[in-house]
């Protein structure tokens, strides 16, 4: 979106700055003329915010490559620290809370 909004912004300052050059053809003393750097400067204001543009939607991207990374690795955590038992059984004694740390080789 900031990218079609910046782009059209260039394009009218791009449209002015064709009109300051042609009226400073038609008349060189014209009112024109003093605003003839006013036009260039905006015209390169726009350009530049579309530069801008594109650049800020690569930050997200890398931005959003950095939060799929930390998500898998907080899922991956999140599998090492569950226990399931390789077989089917009934639980008769919990020495362990649910939250609570345990080291490999502990009872649970």
């Amino acid at each position: 979106m900031e990218i079609r909004f910046a782009k059209a912004q260039a394009e009218v300052a791009h449209a002015d700055y064709d009109q300051l050059i042609e009226t400073n053809k038609l008349a060189e003393k014209s009112r024109g003329a003093s605003r003839y750097p006013q036009g260039k400067a905006r015209l390169g204001y726009f350009v530049l915010a579309i530069e801008k543009a594109f650049h800020d939607q690569e930050l997200a991207k890398f931005e959003a490559l950095t939060k799929q990374a930390e998500f898998d690795a907080a899922e991956l955590a999140i599998k090492r620290r569950t226990i399931v038992a390789p077989f089917d059984g009934v639980v008769e004694e919990i020495k362990r809370k649910q939250e609570e740390w345990v080291q490999p080789g502990d009872t649970i």
